[in-house]
């Protein structure tokens, strides 16, 4: 499942809320990772870098969804 169809957010291509926010950048390619893209939106929540939104990312259900179905690897810190 895409994220733009779990989370209704209406930023897919012809979506109803493209004119007033633009495409999503996740779409159409990142819709099962949409964590990982620079300014997706987050629910309502302003868009922002991976670090920017990691915490945002991390409570949404979407993410657990994606998490659950994997393959799933998250690495966030230095190596």
């Amino acid at each position: 499942m895409n994220c733009w169809e779990f989370t209704r957010c209406g930023r897919e291509e012809g979506g109803a809320k493209v004119e007033e926010l633009g495409t999503c950048p996740a779409f159409p390619d990142h819709g099962t990772d949409c964590y990982r893209v620079s300014g997706a939106l987050c629910g309502e929540a302003g868009r922002g870098s991976f670090a920017d939104k990691l915490a945002r990312c991390a409570a949404c259900d979407f993410y657990a969804l994606a998490e659950k179905e994997g393959p799933f690897l998250l690495v966030v810190g230095q190596q």
